[in-house]
């Protein structure tokens, strides 16, 4: 699981509301305040992608300004006890890196009660992001009919595994054993399911059949008397290359 050290900004001044009240703010020049939140469902792991809530359980009265850090840069800002809801989307290029993110949600409630004076209170909790399932396929783009596939599953964070040969036939499991045994051109369906969703990667595999030798012999003049031209047309199948 990867746990990231999220550093916590100064924020600018947003329509007048967000002012400078960073994730580790503690003062009470307006008197004491008290932050508190909860995941809905006491959730510890949310899904990557997917939309969670957040319930604001801060009863203290007279707030100003409720702001939300996120821990992936973002923020946002309420002037109620309103619940929010947030997703987390982990970058393509990270899915792979490991199974879970560890992000630290930040609650800052502020209130104010002069030109520059305020009181101010946080409330900070981790929540693991499950990663999404990312299926990844390598295989011989040709194979001989009859011989196994060479199936190079490099997929990560996946849970079940689903083949379809494009023939109508299926598989499950990481690296099936399979065999085509009609020649052709197929295409191969992998497909990789987690908690959090599912994800599917093809390849085409061109089967190759065995050489067929075959010709037709044409005579001219067709009884075959002399001067006789022979004509040979090559009829063996496609793989017949020599």
């Amino acid at each position: 699981m990867k746990n990231l050290l999220v550093l916590f900004f100064v924020l600018p001044a947003a329509a007048g509301i967000a002012q400078d009240y960073d994730c580790l703010c503690v003062n009470d020049d307006c008197g004491d305040i008290l932050s508190d939140f909860s995941i809905a469902g006491d959730q510890s792991e949310v899904c990557d992608g997917f939309e969670f809530f957040v319930v604001n359980n801060t009863v203290a009265p007279d707030i100003d300004q409720y702001i939300w850090y996120w821990g992936d840069g973002s923020y946002q800002v309420e002037t109620s006890p309103v619940n929010v809801s947030h997703i987390y989307n982990i970058p393509d290029s990270l899915v792979c890196d490991d199974d879970k993110t560890t992000y630290q949600i930040c609650l800052v409630i502020v209130r104010e009660c002069g030109a520059s004076e305020h009181s101010c209170h946080y409330t900070a909790k981790g929540v693991n992001v499950i990663h999404r399932p990312k299926a990844i396929l390598d295989t011989d783009p040709q194979v001989c009919v009859n011989d196994p596939l060479t199936l190079t599953n490099a997929s990560c964070n996946a849970e079940t595994y689903t083949w379809d040969f494009g023939n109508g036939e299926t598989a499950t499991g990481p690296e099936p054993v399979y065999s085509y045994d009609t020649p052709g051109t197929y295409t191969v369906t992998l497909t990789v399911t987690n908690e959090c969703g599912e994800d599917s990667t093809t390849k085409q595999i061109e089967v190759v059949g065995f050489p067929e030798a075959a010709f037709d012999l044409s005579l001219d003049p067709a009884n075959g008397c002399e001067p006789v031209t022979a004509t040979f047309e090559d009829l063996s199948n496609q793989w017949s290359n020599t």
